[in-house]
């Protein structure tokens, strides 16, 4: 009965993580049906979209082994970060007054999930909150287990990452903020006063 109860959590944010990438597949058709749109009635189809539809149908490449076969590396070379990340990395842009405090690349097993996590973690600090800001970018999306094993519950509602669809999720002060791309998971996470940053326009972004 409790081992029952124990794996409740883990159904439930694999639930979630199913339908963030539901929702990014929902907006990536509307973004295909736009680009048809334009490019059968206007003749002419916007480079940046093409290369978001390329993107999201090529395969992931596994992610690049670590310098000397560690389990993981501090670094704030951002370059260097995103070279040992098969997608693009999440960032908190210099321009809303985040300023980068520390990184770090690892290979983490996750309980429950089964395999080995690829997670890139960004540490930012920001004049207006007390505490710091987490941004991770990781694969594959076995990775959301995570937030099921550290008490984090999920609040109905949605917003934006990027140009992503998000879930909001809480434990405690903590809030947290997860989206899905395929099989990367990006996360926010922070003081509850961080929500007063959220939905600013550009407050992630995601690759270069």
């Amino acid at each position: 009965m409790e081992e029952k109860q124990e794996r409740k959590p883990l159904r439930l944010f694999a639930r979630l993580f199913l339908l963030l990438r539901w929702l990014a597949l929902i907006v990536l058709s509307l973004a295909c049906v736009a680009v048809f749109y334009v490019a059968v009635v206007m003749g002419e189809v916007p480079e940046q979209e093409q290369a978001e539809a390329l993107e999201a149908a090529t395969p992931m490449p596994p992610p690049p082994p670590l310098p000397g076969a560690a389990r993981s590396l501090e670094s704030v070379d951002l370059a260097q970060l995103q070279a040992l990340f098969p997608a693009h990395l999440a960032t908190l842009p210099a321009g809303q007054n985040f300023s980068l405090v520390s990184g770090r690349v690892e290979d983490a097993r996750i309980n429950g999930a089964g395999r080995i996590c690829r997670v890139v973690t960004l540490t930012y600090s920001h004049p207006a909150l007390q505490h710091e800001v987490v941004v991770r970018s990781a694969v594959p999306g076995a990775y959301i287990a995570r937030y099921a094993q550290n008490g984090f519950t999920l609040h109905y509602g949605t917003l934006a990452l990027g140009k992503l669809p998000a879930m909001e999720l809480t434990v405690g002060s903590q809030r947290c903020y997860v989206a899905a791309y395929g099989e990367v998971v990006y996360a926010v996470e922070g003081p509850d006063a961080m929500a007063e940053l959220v939905n600013v326009p550009g407050w992630v972004a995601m690759g270069p």
